[in-house]
């Protein structure tokens, strides 16, 4: 039974993705053009949205083949879809601030993409383990030098 808020944007999902009107496509396009703005500086970015963006395109394949998968699936690809959007947003930030000299927010999208995969354990990128390190032994950071007074 579908009900609650959730399952009606599951369902409006599932009918936006329908040829008609044409949401696959759109959704393809949208995820595509932050892709091939992404600089050769930026390999695990482009790489890891390619292959999110190849794993959306077969589950919405799938979720789309047939109305009883359709309804049974629906909740978990708007969870999925929703995921790598927002993961490609992050790598448009990282767009704009790597433009600016700031790589910060391409360590938080790496970060974020590793926790949307499943990953084992020590295989996070290395420069992103050595910012979080570098920012846990800072004590300049007032929590940190707080934290290690008392």
């Amino acid at each position: 039974m579908w009900e609650g808020p959730a399952n009606i944007q599951a369902l409006e999902l599932l009918r936006l993705l329908a040829p008609k009107y044409g949401g696959q496509v759109e959704y393809e396009r949208r995820i595509r053009d932050i892709m091939d703005r992404l600089p050769a500086a930026m390999p695990p970015l482009r790489n890891a949205l390619d292959a999110r963006l190849r794993g959306d395109l077969a589950a919405i394949g799938f979720v789309t083949a047939d109305n009883a998968s359709s309804q049974r699936y629906a909740r978990k690809l708007l969870d999925r879809l929703s995921h790598s959007l927002a993961f490609a947003l992050m790598c448009e930030a990282a767009l704009w601030a790597h433009s600016n000299g700031d790589d910060r927010r391409m360590l938080t999208a790496i970060r974020y993409c590793e926790e949307l995969e499943e990953q084992t354990l020590v295989s996070e990128d290395k420069r992103v383990q050595r910012a979080a390190l570098e920012l846990l032994d800072d004590e300049t950071t007032p929590e940190v030098a707080h934290s290690s007074k008392e």
